[in-house]
């Protein structure tokens, strides 16, 4: 309980005023600060699992696998608690759904040897910051106009 208590009282209030410190849309914040929360977990045990000698082996399919777990439960569990019909755009939807596809792809490259090399980690790090960037630019590039809705029920 006292978590829902500090996530409501200061959680949201930080959120939203970052998003107005660095004028982001709703979605916007959602893709980068809420993702990067929900996705600290698995960076802090695969952080911790590199470089803690014995500490064992965190496998790519457990940190994989939690990120698809994250997505489809917070969708899944969103859609079924709103009570009601969802209206999204089909423009955040398609611009996550290229990036995510992207990152699996050099994620699935990268890993072809079973080897990850420092020149592979720059990649992932811009892919991530074209993203960071692209999220900022959102409204410019995507437009604000028109979109066209998608209903979930």
């Amino acid at each position: 309980m006292r978590a829902a208590i500090i996530c409501d009282d200061y959680f949201e209030a930080s959120l939203e005023a970052l998003s107005l410190q660095f004028q982001l849309s709703e979605d916007v914040a959602g893709a980068t600060f809420m993702a990067a929360g929900s996705s600290a977990p698995e960076l802090f045990t695969s952080m911790s699992a590199i470089f803690s000698p014995g500490a064992g082996s965190v496998g790519v399919g457990t940190i994989v696998g939690s990120a698809v777990f994250n997505i489809l439960m917070i969708i899944g569990l969103t859609a079924v608690l709103a009570g009601e019909t969802l209206q999204l755009n089909w423009q955040p939807l398609l611009r996550d759904t290229v990036f995510y596809s992207i990152s699996i792809m050099l994620l699935s490259v990268a890993l072809w040897d079973g080897r990850v090399n420092t020149a592979e980690s720059c990649v992932f790090l811009l892919t991530y910051l074209s993203y960071l960037i692209f999220m900022r630019f959102n409204q410019r590039i995507l437009g604000s106009e028109g979109f066209n809705e998608v209903n979930f029920t």
